[in-house]
């Protein structure tokens, strides 16, 4: 029979003490990171920085016009862009959308106009050429918004 000392039992119960308290770390470790991952899943954060000086980027002049969900802007298609999403898809994750020409600025690209990053996400009629057409809140919203003529924008075009 083995003749076990105090100090034999005093290092087992160290050892056991100190594999106790690093399981529990790591199980403080992995709930603090899904609690994490959880809270930031929920937001629906978009991020549009600034261009970065290596990426490609084109100005361009254009005339900039506003139009908003309602039917008076898009007829039968009212609250919708050319994919069929919903505008208000856009619009709740905070992402400022515009339509433009394709055949001038590829749907999927960023443009930077006025201190703002949109996403060239629909499409219009009336938009040939270097034309670009903001969406905003209300109808009297594009009223205010007007026309502006000889506006540079930056294009940062999608593959």
């Amino acid at each position: 029979m083995p003749i076990f000392t105090i100090e034999d039992t005093l290092k087992e119960n160290a050892m056991k003490a100190k594999t106790a308290m690093l399981y529990s770390i790591g199980v403080l470790i992995v709930i603090l990171a899904g609690i994490f991952f959880y809270k930031f899943s929920q937001r629906n954060i978009v991020f549009a920085p600034a261009p970065a000086e290596s990426e490609k980027l084109t100005t361009m002049t254009v005339k900039v016009v506003a139009y908003c969900p309602c039917a008076k802007c898009n007829k039968q298609w009212a609250g919708l862009v050319c994919t069929g999403h919903k505008m208000k898809e856009f619009t709740d994750k905070g992402i400022d959308i515009c339509a433009v020409d394709p055949t001038v600025i590829p749907l999927g690209s960023i443009i930077y106009y006025d201190a703002k990053n949109y996403l060239a996400a629909d499409v219009g009629s009336k938009i040939k050429g270097n034309i670009i057409d903001i969406l905003v809140a209300t109808h009297e919203d594009t009223i205010k918004f007007g026309v502006k003529n000889e506006q540079i924008i930056e294009v940062k075009k999608s593959k």
